[in-house]
């Protein structure tokens, strides 16, 4: 049987929660396995040491970033932000997309606050540093983005894990 990959979701919640959706059913459709909060119910664990143990069974981690930074916590880090440490930290695969002009956004999906735009303005630059980016203006070309970044991914991950040269 083949095996089913599992993709991680990662990006703030009630300002990109449509793309979110979409992509979910995105990788539904290359027959992949979406992992997203959304559909993580109530459990009996810490929010981040769930998303952790998320992220450690999932093959890829797809960050969206926006307009906004996201929830904090005690850290003084948002979940969004801690979610890709970790990812990072576990060497996932990761694919990062990022709004290329946020002045485009509804006003009610950015943040206003200067110290949130300013973590937001240095999440930008970390997830960017080091790495090929997508940036996107249209939800619409975002999801294709994804999917076609995915399908790339997955004949790579596929390859290297029969010990073929990519």
């Amino acid at each position: 049987m083949e095996k089913k990959y599992q993709i991680f979701i990662s990006s703030t919640y009630l300002d990109l929660i449509d793309v979110r959706r979409e992509i979910a059913k995105a990788v539904l459709r290359q027959t992949e396995i979406p992992a997203a909060m959304e559909d993580f119910g109530s459990v009996d664990r810490a929010a981040l040491e769930y998303i952790k143990a998320v992220i450690d069974q999932c093959d890829y981690y797809v960050l969206i970033i926006a307009g906004r930074y996201g929830s904090i916590d005690e850290s003084g880090l948002s979940y969004t932000e801690q979610e890709y440490d970790y990812a990072l930290e576990k060497s996932k695969t990761i694919l990062v997309f990022i709004r290329r002009d946020i002045s485009n956004i509804p006003a009610k999906d950015v943040d206003t606050d200067k110290n949130l735009r300013k973590k937001l303005e240095r999440f930008r630059s970390k997830a960017s540093k080091g790495r090929l980016v997508s940036f996107w203006d249209d939800p619409k070309t975002l999801i294709t983005d994804v999917t076609i970044a995915l399908g790339r991914g997955l004949i790579k991950f596929v390859a290297r894990r029969e010990g073929q040269r990519v």
